[in-house]
């Protein structure tokens, strides 16, 4: 794509610090889209409603694109910006992607909502274009919450539910979200499958929920080798679901595609090669007495913490029902 092409090349650029000149995507669409760009020169998508409810405010942390919300008259602004302009094309192509899936909306609740999940879908994209394939704790990690998917969510659920349920690819604090339940998925290793690691003071906090169950699950993975042999590819796991959902129609294999798309896996013969071995998940409820860091007791402007948590000798005394339905999970899975 030609530079010339550019929208923004038809936007003058403001010389005021804080200013952003704008020109409006396409009169046709349902929604407020504008291309922007402020005194730095760099390059944006922004949508306007005129509402924002603040749970919509978790927004995706990307390299190479900044997210900002603003409040300007009557109108909320939610704009992605464009750090890297050396990325400008492939920016664009996002962008379109972002006006075909949110222009003609009806709602603007659904239009924030969906702009902010379309946005987790590129993520790996944009974040480094180098990058080809994902890193072994990647791959132990969507293995996990794959397993979770495939033996806990789509029994629990039903197909198409379960993977609407699965949120964690688009950025959600934790990995399956449902009314009054959240799961957060942990790969573990041999020899300590109560070790594990927690990547946000988000994710395993109670009073931070909403009055939702927390449940974190716990998904022992290892490598396969010689010795113990057997297992499944992650390639193999990833087609046993594709296969679930082709089964169930509807809109699970085009909603379970986005989200691999949105952790950046790709088929490639890389991801068919090791084999890996798992054990059923363990599905603990985070009780008041659940080691761990909450966001709403930290001290104020005192954030991005991440932890490692050891259960140890912890006593397990609340074993959570698979989405608050079925029979309870077993400590000897």
């Amino acid at each position: 794509m030609s530079s010339t092409v550019l929208p923004w090349n038809k936007i003058s650029r403001p010389s005021a610090d804080g200013m952003i000149a704008m020109r409006r995507v396409d009169a046709t669409l349902r929604q407020d889209m504008f291309w922007g760009l402020d005194h730095r020169g760099h390059q944006m998508i922004i949508l306007q409603c005129a509402r924002l409810h603040p749970s919509e405010c978790r927004l995706p942390e990307l390299k190479d694109i900044a997210f900002r919300v603003e409040k300007t008259d009557e109108r909320f602004v939610l704009a992605l910006s464009l750090i890297d302009s050396d990325k400008a094309d492939i920016f664009k192509v996002f962008c379109d992607d972002l006006i075909a899936a949110v222009g003609q909306l009806p709602c603007e609740q659904d239009a924030v909502t969906r702009l902010i999940d379309r946005s987790f879908r590129w993520h790996h994209l944009l974040r480094s274009s180098g990058r080809r394939s994902l890193s072994e704790l990647e791959q132990r990690g969507l293995i996990a919450e794959l397993i979770a998917l495939r033996d806990v969510a789509i029994p629990a659920l039903g197909v198409e539910s379960a993977v609407a349920a699965w949120r964690g690819p688009f950025g959600a604090p934790q990995d399956f979200l449902i009314p009054g339940f959240r799961l957060e998925v942990k790969s573990t290793e041999p020899p300590n499958p109560r070790r594990f690691f927690v990547s946000s003071e988000h994710q395993l906090d109670r009073a931070g929920a909403g009055g939702d169950v927390v449940s974190v699950a716990l998904v022992e993975v290892a490598r396969s080798t010689g010795s113990n042999g057997g297992g499944e590819t992650l390639s193999d796991l990833v087609d046993s679901i594709r296969k679930i959902c082709e089964v169930a129609g509807g809109s699970a294999s085009r909603d379970y595609e986005h989200r691999l798309m949105a952790v950046g896996f790709a088929d490639a013969d890389i991801y068919r090669v090791a084999k890996w071995t798992f054990k059923a998940p363990v599905l603990i409820e985070v009780g008041i007495n659940f080691p761990s860091i909450a966001a709403t007791s930290l001290p104020r402007g005192v954030s991005g913490v991440s932890y490692e948590c050891d259960l140890g000798d912890y006593e397990i005394t609340h074993i959570a029902r698979p989405f608050g339905k079925g029979k309870e999970a077993s400590l000897d899975n």
